[in-house]
């Protein structure tokens, strides 16, 4: 275990010259998504070669609080089948408390978590999101504008899997481009480009059944009160061939 300890947070460190900060014409942070060198296994180890390469997103802000965030990292990879992404979180308190009235993937809403929300349409008319918590429960809904939720929804095909650290925990997950594409997401060999949104949740407890909440994102939304759910808070992910 210390060495596979060892591996995992000296390969997460790698590459971070890498990130893909560029942006677009129109200003939106864009993320170059790899194609992957290899098979890749989800089983939240992130032991291949190909995350080394992947380009580092590590620039989360905490835009409605004036602490220092927690440090997180992700990285995102592609092939002809999947979007595969994996999520380092430091955290010094995993929080897994839940809800007296939060049942199933709900539950999920009340713990530390990593989130991506994926849409095609600027308008955000639909989109669809994956929120995991350290454990690899995915609470998985469709919306659209404004904060409208369908929690019925379910990923077909998706792949998680997660390791709870010393210091943090990991998530690793695998999209089907297939059931993606099906719901209107342009899928390519030569490349694509999605709307997609990072963040992560990062909570506390500061006394039984109340949570101090943290929310920390890629992109900084622009608003004055908290909320992922807006257009802004979307950048591009570009699926490149190389």
């Amino acid at each position: 275990m210390p060495n596979l300890l060892c591996e995992l947070n000296s390969m997460l460190l790698l590459g971070a010259a890498s990130f893909a900060s560029s942006s677009v014409s129109s200003g939106i942070p864009t993320y170059q998504v790899f194609r992957a060198n290899g098979k890749l296994e989800v089983d939240g180890l992130l032991k291949e070669e190909a995350w080394k390469k992947a380009a580092l997103i590590s620039n989360f802000k905490l835009p409605w609080d004036q602490e220092k965030p927690q440090a997180t990292e992700a990285r995102f990879l592609w092939d002809s089948d999947f979007l595969y992404g994996a999520f380092r979180a430091w955290d010094h308190e995993i929080v897994t408390w839940t809800a007296p009235n939060h049942r199933g993937k709900i539950a999920v809403t009340d713990h530390d978590r990593v989130e991506i929300f994926f849409a095609w349409e600027e308008s955000l008319k639909n989109y669809y999101c994956l929120e995991i918590d350290p454990d690899g429960v995915v609470f998985d809904y469709k919306a659209h504008y404004h904060r409208n939720f369908d929690p019925s929804w379910h990923l077909t095909g998706l792949k998680v899997a997660s390791k709870i650290l010393p210091d943090g925990y990991v998530v690793e997950l695998a999209v089907p481009l297939a059931v993606m594409n099906e719901l209107g997401f342009p899928v390519s060999a030569s490349g694509f480009t999605w709307k997609v949104g990072v963040y992560r949740a990062d909570f506390s407890l500061t006394q039984p059944g109340k949570l101090k909440m943290l929310w920390q994102t890629w992109i900084d939304p622009g608003l004055s009160q908290p909320d992922f759910h807006v257009p802004s808070s979307f950048g591009y992910f570009e699926f490149v061939k190389k």
